[in-house]
């Protein structure tokens, strides 16, 4: 028995790791790869992207606050209503990358998950071939 193997999966287009199989061996190499390959990246991130907005949500307060000492409404020479400064298109697709992330990965994590320890009679090939589209 080798640890982790590959498998067809859905309506047998494609192979994936055996997530079905009941082994102790690969419900482990599940486990495994579950924590190295959804929860890690998507726990660092979440983190760091997180960071990124509140560095950009502190900046902007910070100009603000500048702008309200010095009696003008923006330090920006070009700023109007309709445009979004940089710093907040940044955030937004900080916001949207953990969002898109989370989106794609979680329901192939959660079919890996109920395929090694969960009831595989709900896994029948057209509801393991969404998660599998959603995230390939």
């Amino acid at each position: 028995q080798t640890w982790g193997r590959f498998a067809p999966e859905g309506y047998l287009t494609a192979c994936s790791f055996d997530y079905l199989t009941r082994t102790p061996e690969n419900q482990f190499f599940v486990l495994v790869l579950f924590f190295v390959c959804y929860v890690l990246p998507m726990t660092m991130i979440v983190f760091f992207y997180s960071q990124i907005v509140s560095h950009v949500v502190n900046h902007e307060k910070a100009l603000k606050q500048q702008a309200k000492k010095m009696n003008v409404e923006s330090l920006r020479s070009n700023q109007n209503q309709q445009n979004q400064s940089a710093e907040i298109r940044i955030a937004k697709a900080a916001i949207t990358i953990c969002f898109l992330f989370v989106a794609s990965w979680t329901p192939y994590a959660v079919l890996a998950l109920m395929g090694a320890f969960g009831n595989q009679a709900l896994l029948t090939p057209g509801v393991t071939m969404i998660p599998a589209l959603t995230c390939k």
